[in-house]
């Protein structure tokens, strides 16, 4: 039997969520030593059952790749999918971590929106973020930068995490590619066109108009919007069917609490990465 190893990931993109890692992962899969799976986030650390998903990485990722990664941002969001770390280190002690970050309240009110469009969150900003201060909270733990880092480093040495900034990824995307595969040990010269890709933007989400939400029950449906349409007729098109999500602002007395309760995390994160991330909130 062949041996399935060979075929595992050498490093992860481990999140943060709602901090570009869709964009970053398609960019980083551009660079012709670097292999990333083809189902961006796999999840198969994820569970205590990850050793019989190991397998599926055999169909997700190019064997013939100097660098070969993985982009699931579950891993981290401590405590809900367990010590994922542990689980990365029993199989593969010599991993490396690219961990891209953002202002944590922002990312927190993103990462709420995004649930929200999806259909799987109800309730109010407001009182979706009220639990701020449990650890295990839905939106505000994966904000938790210095506590999500601290249970990768009793399993790994800090020379194996890179902290990205997405501002950095955003404005600056060439020299921000280059530390990556500094990084990695790839081609840091390395340019492509796909490093410009901004993916799973906010302006991407959209929700149905009546009309739209008709069209979509039609039969056919799936197979006509996969029709290619031109450029001229696209967006008319698209604005009839679909609308901008509304946007629900965040209580600047809330948030002043969430950034009170963040401050210990984002301050150890700058001691730790030497970098001011000064254009953040807190």
């Amino acid at each position: 039997m062949a041996d399935a190893r060979p075929l595992l990931p050498t490093f992860f993109v481990i999140g943060a969520p709602k901090a570009g890692t869709t964009s970053l992962h398609h960019a980083l899969g551009a660079h012709p030593e670097i292999a990333m799976t083809s189902v961006k986030e796999p999840f198969v650390f994820a569970t205590p059952g990850f050793r019989r998903e190991l397998g599926r990485y055999a169909e997700l990722l190019a064997p013939d790749a100097a660098q070969r990664g993985e982009s699931s941002t579950v891993y981290t969001q401590f405590p809900h999918y367990g010590d994922v770390a542990s689980r990365i280190h029993e199989v593969l002690p010599g991993a490396r971590f690219i961990y891209l970050v953002r202002d944590p309240i922002d990312r927190a009110v993103a990462h709420y929106r995004q649930h929200a469009f999806a259909g799987k969150e109800s309730r109010p900003l407001g009182e979706a973020l009220s639990d701020f201060a449990h650890p295990a909270s839905a939106y505000v733990c994966a904000s938790r930068y210095a506590t999500q880092l601290q249970v990768y480093l009793r399993h790994f040495d800090a020379e194996r995490i890179l902290v990205m900034d997405q501002r950095d990824l955003l404005e600056r995307p060439q020299v921000a590619l280059a530390r990556a595969f500094r990084f990695l040990g790839v081609d840091p010269e390395f340019r492509s066109p796909a490093f410009a890709r901004k993916l799973n933007a906010r302006e991407d989400q959209r929700v149905a108009t009546g009309l739209g939400a008709h069209l979509r029950r039609l039969p056919g449906f799936a197979t006509a919007r996969r029709l290619p349409l031109p450029a001229a007729l696209r967006e008319p098109l698209r604005r009839t069917v679909s609308r901008p999500i509304a946007v629900e602002e965040l209580d600047p007395a809330l948030r002043d609490r969430i950034a009170e309760a963040l401050l210990p995390e984002v301050e150890w994160l700058r001691q730790f990465t030497g970098l001011a991330f000064s254009h953040w909130s807190l």
